[in-house]
């Protein structure tokens, strides 16, 4: 295991052991409490015993009282942002938690990608983090919560059962511990920071190699009879913490919930590839559950699989995956994809660009949820196709000033006629009209069908003028 340097927080922790008010890790000395909303605190204390709650931004108190087991649970209201700021905590004997900010709060989750630290795996870097780890400024009001982190050590959480807490630690921006934070988290907090000019706390709960379905819960699941839920109904070890259906859930999102988030970015999808087309059922199930248990309408932002060669079946695995994740939001509301078309690596499934990925997560969050005007941040993506004297004519949606590049002949187009037979194609945004591609090859006198970028590893040759890639499709069901 790593070994981290937490050393202060860790203190800080267990000077709280001798109050007889014990407080789940997340609600900390040095946490960011998501401004303007009514936020839950919650803990154990002596049974039947009354507990006294005190924020230093408020002259009001609020009391509760302990159940027979011990648990409390009360609910303050945040100011706007702003702090740092204390809470006293008492039932007799005070708790004090200081250095809390106010401002956003968001949670962060998936699989490795998501899990990827500033500093990178073994063999995969992250591209620019020796410049953000050694400029890393501890005075920033930017806060990660890593979950996983028990006494300075990265431990691994999964159960059969729905836990209470989920061991963790807040951490400021020091250049240790940001070297040992989600590269993808932290980019997208830094931008949210630059604009927004509020304090912004970022909950991490990943978990690498997981499938979608380790992150839901029972009920969920029952939806999918072909997911075996029947290893839950026993106490044997977990074989298998990458598949096992609902252990991460019970471990490390479920103790979550009474935390108050602004919404939630996701990076995960690779260990599904196997079956793409039950993505597109399970991902917009996943996001139903969470706002069920968080906010109906809460922000969810996620991440497209990259590039990658995906070439042990010969089946466009990686193609067929993207194609369902971007099904996946199809009717809700504020969900919204990132594509990493552009970014992609042949030979590593971690691509190395996390920075651009952090601030297209952003770029959503700020122009679907905050409301910043201007943004365009949504990737173009295929509207409808006529065909005309024939050529395929495509038009696209998310594209307000058009498509780029111009002038020249675009790759990764293929185009079919009636036998439903694909030929390599040339395609040109037209020169009288920005957005629309005009799409054509000497082999097929009549298209039927085009596609773009339907490969394991394409590559991105269409953007729109905010620099974001044409999200690839195809419009054949063949």
């Amino acid at each position: 295991m790593k070994t981290i340097s937490f050393l202060m927080f860790l203190l800080i922790a267990w000077t709280t052991a001798g109050a007889r008010v014990v407080l789940p890790p997340v609600l900390a000395s040095h946490m960011v409490l998501q401004q303007q909303s009514s936020v839950k605190l919650w803990g154990e204390a002596s049974p039947n015993q009354a507990v006294t709650i005190k924020p230093s931004w408020s002259s009001t108190a609020t009391k509760v009282r302990t159940s027979k087991s011990g648990f409390w649970e009360a609910t303050i209201q945040t100011p706007t942002a702003g702090g740092p700021y204390q809470i006293s905590i008492s039932d007799g004997e005070e708790l004090v938690l200081d250095q809390i900010l106010i401002g956003e709060v968001w949670f962060c989750s998936g699989q490795s990608n998501m899990e990827m630290p500033l500093m990178g795996f073994d063999g995969s870097p992250v591209e620019g983090s020796q410049r953000e780890i050694s400029q890393a400024d501890p005075s920033l009001p930017v806060k990660v919560f890593l979950a996983d982190v028990k006494e300075g050590r990265w431990t691994k959480y999964e159960s059969k059962k729905l836990e209470k807490q989920c061991e963790g630690t807040w951490c400021p921006l020091t250049p240790e511990t940001l070297a040992q934070t989600s590269a993808v988290a932290y980019f997208f907090a830094k931008h949210l920071y630059a604009s927004l000019r509020v304090p912004v706390g970022v909950i991490v709960a990943s978990h690498g190699g997981s499938w979608i379905e380790t992150w839901m819960d029972r009920p969920t699941l029952a939806a999918f009879p072909e997911i075996d839920t029947s290893a839950l109904d026993n106490d044997d070890p977990i074989s298998d913490p990458y598949r096992t259906p609902s252990i991460l859930y019970n471990a490390k999102l479920y103790p979550f919930f009474r935390t108050a988030v602004k919404g939630m970015i996701w990076y995960q999808g690779e260990s599904n590839s196997e079956q793409p087309e039950k993505y597109s059922r399970l991902l917009p199930a996943f996001i139903r559950m969470v706002r069920q248990q968080w906010q109906p309408e809460m922000p969810f932002y996620y991440v497209e699989v990259a590039p990658y060669h995906y070439d042990w079946d010969g089946l466009l695995t990686g193609a067929r995956l993207r194609e369902h994740q971007f099904k996946g939001k199809e009717g809700l509301p504020h969900c919204g994809m990132v594509s990493t078309l552009d970014l992609g690596d042949f030979y590593n499934v971690h691509p190395s660009r996390k920075e651009p990925i952090g601030f297209r997560l952003a770029q959503w969050a700020l122009g679907d949820c905050y409301g910043i005007k201007g943004l365009t941040y949504a990737s173009p993506s295929f509207r409808s196709m006529e065909v005309k004297e024939g050529k395929a004519l495509i038009k696209v949606n998310d594209a307000p000033l058009g498509l780029y590049p111009m002038w020249v002949k675009l790759e990764g187009f293929e185009v079919a006629g009636a036998d439903r037979k694909f030929y390599p194609a040339e395609a040109v945004i037209q020169g009288n009209n920005a957005y629309q591609i005009e799409v054509h090859s000497p082999q097929v006198a009549q298209p039927v069908a085009v596609r773009y970028a339907y490969q394991n590893c394409p590559k991105a040759t269409v953007f729109n003028t905010a620099g974001l890639p044409l999200i690839p499709f195809r419009t054949d069901n063949w």
